[in-house]
């Protein structure tokens, strides 16, 4: 990856941000899959941060907010969550507090449970992260089960 990308530099700047402002956050999604291995091209910066973080976030970050932060519920995600977009590069940031998935296995939602002290620090192109522990983040991919999961899933399982 191109350290001049806007990916590259929207991660810089996010977590640069977040750091200012104390608040904890953690990786997830196919950053968190391409930290474990997958070799996908990633679309958007996925993360979460705690509920109470939200407004504090939101009047620092108005400027490049596309959608929210507000509730939003579709075949996957029931949650609260924010949607920027800095130089071109999407982010999505999630309320830990209040988030649920579909399970397609069970066919339930589950509450998504982040344990942010329990993140993995990860190295990712030079900026370190907060990362969803490997074994949670497949664990929650094999219940989401959408293509991507899968694809993310086979690649991850195959890093040694």
């Amino acid at each position: 990856m191109n350290k001049k990308s806007d990916f590259y530099k929207a991660l810089k700047w996010l977590t640069d941000v977040l750091s200012h402002l104390h608040i904890s956050y953690q990786i997830v999604g196919g950053l968190a899959a391409k930290c474990y291995g997958s070799t996908r091209p990633l679309h958007d910066i996925d993360l979460y941060v705690p509920g109470k973080d939200f407004s504090k976030l939101e009047n620092e970050l108005i400027e490049y907010i596309e959608f929210g932060p507000k509730y939003h519920k579709d075949e996957h995600w029931d949650l609260d969550f924010m949607k920027l977009n800095y130089d071109g590069q999407e982010i999505e940031i999630g309320d830990a507090d209040h988030t649920r998935y579909f399970d397609s296995q069970s066919c339930q939602w589950i509450k998504e449970e982040i344990n942010f002290s329990g993140s993995n620090i990860i190295e990712f192109e030079g900026i370190t992260l907060p990362v969803m522990p490997k074994q949670d983040l497949i664990k929650y991919k094999q219940r989401l089960n959408r293509k991507v999961d899968r694809i993310d899933i086979e690649e991850m399982q195959n890093e040694v």
